[in-house]
């Protein structure tokens, strides 16, 4: 039997069930349910929707509103365009670097193998995402990665192009509508962020589960990530798992060099960022 006091210093715990974030979190989820099963295309804003409008009703407080007032975009032109390479610590800027950029490889090549029906887009689909991190960094903003948008996307029904320019343009407008948004309560979107990531979760399949040295790193990755909130982190212990799972295994055969180097940059990433 587990003990209460493990459960409560756990990094992960059962909250309280009965709370009306929680409630209203289940019932999208069973809302969100429904109208995929009915084959709705409006699914997820529905029940989204549904949920908004009761917690509004119920006064439950919003946790996603914007952190920054609107009134800040008057200093974006002093970000755009803008580049500085003073660095206080180049051990840590360099760590930073090499996690996002194994994150924005991995993340994205295993989006697009788990997520496109035509696997012949996966490389056209890379290129644009490239060419689109150059941009970001250019206007000033964060690493473009295809995430939770275009899962989402795509379980609506999105199979074209259009779909990303739709969703671009609605992050445009969300700009303006930011108030709007900020009264989106977290439980509205809760079945949202679930019903994506089932739709990844599809392809688990692939993965060959006779044999341990191929499943177990992919295991590692999938519940390490959650486990410490950090993507990089967690493909980081799959990544570092999986020659030496091969190697003990007696299957040096199925690992080439890349594996090997992969594996001690990332071993490296996490011993700096433990030391420094």
């Amino acid at each position: 039997m587990v003990h209460l006091r493990s459960l409560s210093s756990s990094v992960v715990k059962f909250g309280n069930i009965f709370s009306t974030p929680a409630l209203l979190a289940i019932l999208g989820i069973v809302l969100t349910l429904i109208f995929q099963i009915r084959g709705y295309s409006w699914k997820m804003v529905g029940s989204m929707a549904i949920i908004t409008v009761i917690a509004l009703l119920l006064h439950v407080q919003s946790t996603t509103g914007a952190a920054i007032p609107i009134s800040e975009l008057t200093k974006y032109p002093h970000i755009l365009a803008h580049f500085g390479f003073v660095i206080p610590s180049w051990i840590k800027f360099i760590t930073a670097i090499f996690a996002m950029l194994m994150l924005m490889i991995f993340e994205g090549v295993g989006i697009c193998k788990g997520l496109l029906p035509d696997q012949s887009q996966v490389k056209p689909t890379l290129q644009a995402t490239g060419l689109s991190n150059i941009a970001a960094a250019i206007l000033g903003s964060s690493p473009t990665v295809d995430a939770a948008e275009a899962g989402a996307a795509i379980t609506a029904g999105g199979r074209t192009g259009i779909t990303s320019i739709t969703t671009g343009i609605l992050f445009l407008a969300s700009i303006i509508l930011t108030p709007i948004i900020g009264y989106i309560p977290s439980c509205a979107t809760t079945s949202i962020i679930i019903l994506t990531a089932c739709s990844m979760m599809g392809n688990i399949k692939m993965i060959n589960m006779d044999d341990f040295t191929d499943w177990f790193p992919a295991f590692l990755i999938i519940i390490m990530i959650p486990f410490t909130g950090n993507i990089s982190v967690g493909m980081a212990f799959g990544f570092i798992m999986y020659p030496i799972a091969k190697l003990v295994a007696g299957k040096r055969e199925e690992i080439n060099p890349i594996n090997i180097i992969i594996a001690l940059l990332f071993a490296a990433s996490l011993s700096v960022t433990a030391l420094i």
